[in-house]
């Protein structure tokens, strides 16, 4: 090589270039990591109960709510949690399982549609007894789950969850 050849100032070898985005990863990951959570709509306004009591009611079923733990945010710096169990009182839960979940669920992917939201990945199986889904709104990431607990009695117990981050 000519000494007096200089070397462009664009010019990086392998080596170089792998330090340059190593480093800008690990900046990138760093400013991702330490970012503030903050609950969507779709946490803070979602209302089990309405939302339940609705669904039977347009389909002519009978709804008796035994006992209820209101959902409720937890918000934390990275992440929130949400969570929401009744107790339901039905003459008969195959009935309830198959007719209400899958419009109960119907229903939530529109509200969370309705907030700006959108899914991203969804449990297989087409289990009446439970359901979960993924969400994005905007930069939040999200995940539902509605599992139903038969208890005796013909007892009902609906355990909703909702996680964010």
């Amino acid at each position: 090589m000519n000494a007096s050849h200089k070397r462009s100032l664009w010019r990086f070898s392998v080596r170089e270039m792998l330090l340059i985005v190593t480093v800008i990863a690990a900046l990138l990951a760093v400013i991702v990591k330490n970012r503030p959570y903050s609950p969507t709509a779709f946490i803070t306004t979602f209302d089990e109960q309405a939302l339940l009591t609705k669904v039977c009611a347009d389909l002519g079923l009978p709804l008796e709510l035994g006992g209820r733990s209101p959902g409720t945010v937890i918000p934390t710096t990275n992440y929130g949690e949400w969570e929401s169990s009744l107790m339901v009182n039905l003459p008969d839960i195959t009935t309830f399982r198959a007719r209400v979940m899958p419009e109960f669920r119907k229903r939530v992917e529109s509200i969370l549609k309705k907030t700006g939201g959108s899914i991203e990945g969804q449990s297989t199986g087409g289990n009446v007894q439970e359901f979960d889904f993924r969400y994005r709104i905007g930069r939040i990431r999200g995940r539902f789950r509605v599992y139903s607990l038969q208890h005796p009695e013909d007892q009902m117990r609906l355990l909703i969850l909702i996680d964010e981050w």
